[in-house]
């Protein structure tokens, strides 16, 4: 520990990344850092802090310079929430609060008004600033559909600080194996997923798909089509995506769904044993969504630097049959796996039986996390003698898409993908 007292002309130069937090207590102000070591500053009102920031500097006074690294108490933020999905299982809670004179800070899943689960959230008392996790558990007998998740902060005033997030529990009506997890709202590009309605002239069905730009959405082709193994788009009314808030469509269809203005798809007929390859389509949207994209990666089994075999993968979706979701809502529910091949025939992307989705499911991204960033690899199409399977964006299927997307003006900065000698 170093102690600073004041003393003329004296100077101590810190990176603001190696601060930690900033408290201050008893007329001490306790700098601690990062790599566990802390500086006191005794009698910090006759010291000038000196904070420079993009070649321009400003001078604080203790209490500035501490509100300036920390932020205003009372602040806080949900990082993520996750868990399984299931009454019975654990949500697990991320996030930060600002907490300065804080009394209190708890944690709670609730449904309705009489169910509740609460954890406190331990306080370092020489932080201002901290991040949390929490783990809570769903009583099994609490019902399909939203809870609220809330995190609370009492000041040392009294005064309470708030913010909220959601969760969501599914039953399976069909008593399948379904490992699905909630989909994480505060997770990009998985915001950029939505739901597919296609109307036709006497019936309607749902589908998933995925921004890959503003305006422009790759889906499984079977989703908008009257047929279930070739191309009837004839009969096709009107087609429509939308977004969801927070993971959650509103009525199940979302408030603010976008029009179709062109649809696209690579081949007519896609049944047989070589589905699901070809079972793609492109929607064009008539206006840009401001929304996460994903970037599509080909990929192929022939070439060690594309081969995801063995890779971990999810997909997140909107699927919906034989779901209990509780309410009129639909949710965003993601699985996770691994691609365990690539079936000989036609190089579809083979999943491991853990991502086995359920109908509303197709369309959705089947995606991998590289360094921080999200690429699509395929598109779930649904089950093949029992294993879930993918179209698989091979080097012809992304040249389809990479050709329709950049005469729309984007993605101007993807190459096309060479064929495979």
């Amino acid at each position: 520990m170093l102690t600073l007292t004041p003393r003329e002309n004296s100077a101590i130069e810190l990176e603001r990344e190696r601060i930690e937090a900033v408290a201050e207590d008893a007329g001490v102000l306790r700098i601690e850092l990062i790599d566990g070591g802390t500086l006191d500053v005794l009698s910090p009102d006759a010291f000038e802090f000196l904070l420079i920031e993009d070649g321009e500097q400003s001078v604080l006074d203790a209490e500035g310079f501490r509100d300036e690294l920390m932020g205003t108490p009372g602040t806080m933020s949900l990082a993520s929430v996750q868990g399984s999905g299931q009454a019975g299982s654990e949500v697990e809670i991320a996030g930060a609060i600002a907490h300065e004179g804080a009394e209190s800070a708890q944690v709670s899943v609730s449904q309705g008004p009489w169910r509740e689960q609460t954890q406190e959230i331990d306080l370092a008392p020489w932080r201002t600033e901290e991040s949390f996790a929490a783990s809570i558990e769903i009583p099994w007998y609490w019902d399909p559909g939203e809870l609220e998740v809330e995190l609370l902060l009492t000041d040392g005033d009294g005064q309470e600080h708030t913010e909220r997030g959601h969760y969501a529990l599914f039953e399976d009506e069909r008593d399948r194996e379904l490992d699905w997890q909630f989909s994480d709202p505060f997770e990009a590009p998985l915001a950029g997923i939505g739901r597919v309605l296609a109307e036709h002239e006497d019936s309607g069905q749902v589908g998933t798909g995925f921004l890959i730009s503003p305006e422009h959405v790759l889906t499984s082709a079977h989703v908008l089509s009257a047929e279930q193994w070739e191309a009837d788009f004839d009969s096709l009314d009107s087609v429509r995506f939308g977004v969801g808030e927070q993971g959650r469509l509103e009525g199940g269809r979302g408030e603010q769904m976008v029009q179709a203005s062109e649809i696209h798809w690579p081949t007519d007929h896609w049944g047989g044993g070589d589905w699901p390859s070809g079972d793609l389509a492109l929607i064009e949207l008539d206006k840009p969504l401001e929304a996460p994209t994903f970037e599509p990666f080909w990929n192929a089994a022939d070439e060690p630097e594309r081969d995801l075999t063995g890779e971990p993968v999810g997909w997140a979706g909107y699927p919906a049959e034989g779901i209990d979701q509780g309410d009129e809502a639909a949710y965003r529910w993601e699985a996770a796996g691994e691609v365990t091949g690539y079936r000989s025939e036609d190089g579809a992307l083979v999943l491991s039986d853990s991502m086995l989705g359920a109908g509303g499911a197709s369309g959705s991204p089947v995606f991998y996390e590289d360094e921080g960033a999200y690429y699509a690899a395929g598109v779930y199409a649904g089950a093949s003698n029992g294993s879930p399977v993918a179209a698989n964006l091979d080097d012809e299927a992304f040249n389809w898409v990479l050709d329709i997307v950049q005469a729309g003006g984007y993605l101007a900065d993807l190459d096309e993908a060479q064929p495979i000698a």
